[in-house]
């Protein structure tokens, strides 16, 4: 029998302990009041819902206990009120858990967040103001029963994971039952059920889709029954040769999808449970041979298992792994080779049970001496100090003759301090996962060179969007809607967001998602940059899977020309693991390029090194396994062809506000490319919410009295002018003097009724113009923006001893630009003011007292520089630096610690 440890449960605890964190700070009270509203995922009212709190008791060194509940109905309204009054209640853990069963057959078919216990002060906390929405999925029912070889029940203990993401939605290991009936889950989802007989190997089941069962239910009948079968074969070298000092071979236990708990191993000499007819494994180091006991399982297609044979001459270590799955007949397996392979990492050792052995569990217990690639997670150049759940996914069929492809699940605990290790053959590594309680999920790989120096180490960072080269971004909204076909299309409909301000999402320094997570349904999120018009949309994100995932990408394309035919080249990824079902990417697109396709033209690493590029030969089908879901119309030279029309195409043009959006399976670093043609444009509009010539916009159309764009190609160091004539925003040109050569470059000027959308105060002084000025490209050298100001409206408003100045936004403050008045005549006065970049201005009358710094001043206040300059610095602040929600509180979270201890991810 397999024995469970004591461990973490894994990501559902990190990430919800995590963003929850940042909620407790304000205090609890005794008492609560669980309040909120229910609706399915369409966001219909769900009356009649039961929404319980079930009371729980940790300690005495077991799991946790259900010691009380409180319930209640929400109403016609879809509203509830859950009063809990426990006494001493800060003594106990609550866990929320909404069910709605249909009114005619009684069955389930609503089900809530799956969620752990919190302690009192932290579901409190989740009673600060208004009532939450909580968004349920459609449910199922699972019924387990098991019985032995002759049809008798069985005991058992029980876990049910979610074969997607890792981790257990419902288990039992504190006492063993004949049956397990009415287990809620979501449907439409597929589920790796393991039983834990008494005295009997855990047996498997593979729940494909729980939809698909009658009346959305599954009823289950394990068979426990083994059988002890002989398996025999040799272990060599790849030359054939043997002669090692010592040779033994470990089993694993796998899960459905080929997982397999490092810490987990089977027992070692099972050949002394056949007390009928005693024998023992026996290892021959000297030929290489070995014959040896495995349980072959009654539940078809049978037990599943991962042999890990490991030898050794001296110093130098062997082995490879092989699995085997083994069925209820008695016949013996012979001639099961091992070729084995030069191993990994430094000498540790690997601890088993030695089921021939009897007295206290230390004494049965006999370490196995081999090599393990040895692991650090870092942030920064130290190692990290909290818990993490790691996922290795590792494919040997291509290194050596029957290599298998499977995942390493490991937990890293708090004294750890970051390191892990496990047996690994001399080659690459697919795909590793990492996901902690303090930093944001990563997906990342190893080649073999990178595992040549060890530790092996493995950097860690905050939640936050950035360029490929790192370089954080100024202005990102975030965005959380509802997951359902009219919220997962470039424009989302009415009613989708889940956020406070629906319109605009939420700046990311003050984006908190946990309310919105906690309150379940199927969720995207978009991540958008607003300055430039990019927006990444992820669809149906499990963000108790592993938290928020990150996007990296180009500000904006990189063009070439050849005659009229142009490509835009962007770079799109994410080092975040693909817990989601798609991603959809919008770009900004010029009116004057004819798009005939886009590209994939280049696929990426994590470092951004192109492992397929189209240019230098790589075709469709050498395009990595990881794309293979990809359609090969997006590898050919033609490109995949873009609809005007179908919103929900992979490749779609929304003419209407001059954006491309691409929709692809993942990103894990995407080089679309933009095929097509391009003439000369320009336009002059009245207001609207759409760029033209390359750019686009976030500014609410209702803010816009006059847009004015133009298109012209840029020659490196050398000054290009455009020219405008619209009154409403002042600007008479702009001069720019590109870095590089680009062409059909459009800038665009809004002239608003009021200040921009994109900043987060006014403009200092007295106000003539507020404007946006959006370029196409950000490879500008230097800018001179050329205006003018009425002189009835300077006689009317300019104070004595004040300045015009010109004063821009900069992401989080307004800087005062270098302005020179250049000439007067009857009607304007003119003036100049330099720029490197663009972005929401204002054209301003400024008093010299109002270009110092006020200390502890709330609002905009505009500081001189050194350079003789002024920027705008906002009250001080005692909001963090790091994402809300994100930042580390290991105090408060090894309060939470106590109780996880019964659970585990593996």
């Amino acid at each position: 029998m397999v024995k469970k440890s004591n461990s973490v449960k894994g990501t559902v605890y990190f990430v919800l302990l995590g963003l929850l964190l940042f909620v407790v700070a304000a205090g609890a009270a005794d008492a609560f009041i669980f309040r909120g509203y229910t609706f399915n995922e369409t966001n219909a009212i769900l009356n009649n819902t039961n929404v319980t709190i079930e009371v729980y008791t940790m300690g005495g060194g077991g799991p946790p206990s259900v010691v009380g509940s409180y319930s209640n109905i929400s109403n016609e309204s879809g509203y509830f009120s859950v009063n809990v009054t426990q006494n001493s209640p800060e003594n106990y853990f609550y866990r929320p858990i909404l069910r709605h069963f249909n009114e005619t057959t009684q069955n389930l078919d609503y089900i809530g967040q799956s969620l752990p216990q919190f302690p009192h002060e932290m579901i409190s906390m989740l009673t600060v103001g208004s009532p939450m929405n909580f968004y349920l999925r459609r449910g199922g029912t699972i019924n387990i029963n098991a019985v032995n070889e002759t049809g008798a029940n069985q005991q058992f203990r029980y876990m049910i994971k979610d074969t997607r993401l890792g981790y257990p939605i419902a288990e039992n290991f504190s006492v063993e039952v004949e049956n397990a009936n009415n287990i809620y889950v979501p449907l439409e989802r597929s589920y790796s059920i393991m039983i834990f007989p008494n005295q009997s190997l855990p047996v498997s089941y593979d729940l494909d889709n729980l939809s698909t069962k009658p009346n959305n239910t599954a009823n289950i009948t394990f068979n426990t029954s083994i059988r002890l079968r002989r398996v025999s074969g040799n272990a060599s070298l790849s030359n054939g040769s043997a002669g090692f000092n010592n040779l033994t071979i470990i089993a694993y236990l796998m899960e459905p999808g080929n997982m397999i708990g490092k810490d987990h191993p089977m027992p070692a000499n099972m050949s002394a449970f056949n007390w009928q007819n005693p024998q023992s494994d026996m290892f021959y180091a000297s030929n290489g041979s070995y014959n040896m006991t495995l349980p072959g399982s009654a539940m078809d297609p049978g037990a599943n298992i991962m042999l890990f044979a490991v030898a050794n001459f001296g110093d130098t270590y062997y082995g490879a792994f092989r699995n085997i799955t083994m069925n209820y007949t008695p016949s013996a397996i012979t001639d099961f080779n091992f070729t084995l392979q030069p191993l990994l990492g430094v000498v540790e050792n690997i601890t088993v049970t030695d089921a021939g052995r009897f007295g206290p569990p230390e004494s049965q217990n006999v370490n196995v001496t081999t090599l393990q690639l040895p692991f650090l997670l870092k942030n920064g150049s130290a190692p990290i100090t909290g818990f993490a759940h790691i996922e290795v996914e590792v494919d040997y069929s291509t290194v050596y003759e029957h290599g298998p492809s499977f995942k390493w699940m490991l937990d890293v605990q708090q004294a750890d301090s970051g390191a892990f290790s496990f047996p690994a053959i001399n080659a690459g590594i697919k795909k590793i996962n990492v996901f902690t309680q303090d930093f944001a999920p990563l997906k990342t790989s190893r080649n073999v060179s990178q595992l040549q120096s060890q530790p092996v180490n493995i950097g860690l960072t905050q939640f936050k969007p950035e360029k490929p080269d790192g370089t954080d971004f100024t202005d990102i909204m975030m965005d959380m809607l509802l997951s359902k076909s009219e919220c997962d299309v470039p424009v989302p409909g009415s009613g989708c967001s889940l956020m406070p301000d629906p319109n605009n999402g939420q700046s990311i320094e003050d984006f908190n998602p946990f309310k919105i997570v906690m309150g379940g349904g199927k969720i995207s999120m978009r991540i958008k940059k607003p300055s430039q018009g990019i927006t990444v949309h992820y669809k149906n994100v499990d963000m108790l899977a592993s938290g928020p995932p990150d996007a990296l990408f180009d500000e904006s394309a990189s063009q070439s020309q050849s005659g009229s035919s142009v490509e835009q080249a962007w770079r799109f990824g994410s080092k975040g693991p693909e817990i989601y079902d798609e991603v959809l990417i919008g770009v900004p697109i010029s009116s004057s390029i004819s798009i005939s396709g886009v590209k994939l033209g280049k696929l990426y690493d994590e470092n951004w090194n192109p492992v397929w590029d189209m240019s230098a030969g790589n075709t469709s089908a050498d395009r990595p396994s990881e794309y293979s879901s990809f359609p090969d119309a997006w590898f050919g030279s033609s490109g995949m062809s873009c609809s005007t029309s179908n919103a929900s195409s992979e490749c779609y043009i929304d003419s209407a506000n001059n954006t491309l959006w691409l929709r692809i399976p993942h990103f894990s670093g995407v080089g679309p490319t933009i095929v097509g043609t391009t003439s000369s444009s320009s336009s002059s509009s009245g207001g609207g919410s759409t760029g033209g010539g390359g750019v686009t916009t976030s500014e609410p159309i209702s803010n816009i009295e006059k847009a004015e764009s133009h298109d012209k190609s840029l020659t490196a160091g050398t000054p290009v002018t455009y020219s405008f004539s619209a009154a409403e925003h002042g600007i008479s040109g702009i001069v720019i003097t590109g870095k590089e050569n680009e062409n059909a470059i459009t800038v665009r000027i809004e002239a608003l009724k009021g200040t921009s959308n994109n900043v987060k105060t006014g403009a200092p002084g007295t106000v003539y113009k507020n404007l946006n000025i959006i370029v196409g490209t950000q490879k500008i050298k230097e800018a001179i923006i050329k205006f003018k100001v009425e002189n009835s409206w300077l006689d009317k408003n300019k104070p004595a001893g004040s300045d015009i100045r010109l004063v821009k936004w900069d992401g989080s403050n307004w800087i005062q630009l270098e302005t020179a008045e250049k000439s007067k005549d009857g009607a304007f006065t003119h003036f100049e003011a330099k720029t490197g970049s663009f972005s929401s201005f204002a054209i301003v009358a400024m008093k010299a007292s109002e270009s110092q710094a006020v200390p502890g001043q709330t609002g905009a206040n505009v500081t001189s520089t050194a350079a003789g300059q002024a920027e705008t610095t906002n009250a001080p602040s005692t909001a963090p630096e790091e994402t809300p929600g994100f930042e580390p509180m290991l105090a408060v979270f090894a309060l939470c610690a106590v109780y996880l201890f019964g659970k585990k991810r593996r």
